[in-house]
């Protein structure tokens, strides 16, 4: 931007800034409007090196404009690297962390279920044990019509589980 397009643009600020403040006195519009106009030069400076960052807009810089475009994505680069590889290495020790956890869990759960078979085991024996013993079944009454009555029944391959 040449001194004449910045002359013209503090003139365009100066006049919008004084239809918006239009109580302000001369000497507060012209801070204002150098105010305005540096910040608005600062904002575009800021949205072409954004562009230039992308890519685009490249063909206003000479090489030694794009050197410092590409030392400047270089740096970048780096951080952005080093960041991704620390947050990698984060969520991989947390990984780790949640293997462990459930390794442990695991490792407890096959305990208990090892107790239950162990259990389980226990009471197969004592069910063999019962199939060599005769089962005896009372039964006081088969129906209100048949007189009370004892049926014995005996079996050594019979066995009552219940549960």
């Amino acid at each position: 931007m040449g001194e004449g397009d910045e002359a013209i643009e503090e003139l365009v600020v100066a006049v919008k800034f004084r239809q918006w403040c239009p109580g302000n006195s001369d000497s507060d519009r012209h801070i204002e409007c150098r105010k305005s106009a540096m910040l608005s030069k600062e904002l575009a400076e800021k949205a072409l090196e954004l562009r230039q960052m992308k890519g685009q807009d490249l063909q206003g810089l000479d090489i030694k404009g794009l050197d410092k475009l590409e030392a400047m994505l270089d740096s970048g680069l780096v951080e952005v690297v080093k960041t991704k590889g620390e947050r990698m290495l984060k969520e991989i020790s947390t990984l780790k962390k949640k293997e462990a956890q459930l390794l442990e869990e695991n490792a407890h759960l096959k305990q208990q279920l090892a107790m239950m078979d162990t259990s389980i085991g226990q009471m197969g024996i004592h069910d063999q044990c019962c199939a060599h013993h005769s089962l005896e079944l009372t039964i006081s009454s088969l129906s209100s019509r048949d007189p009370p009555q004892n049926y014995h029944i005996s079996s050594s391959d019979t066995c009552l589980k219940l549960g």
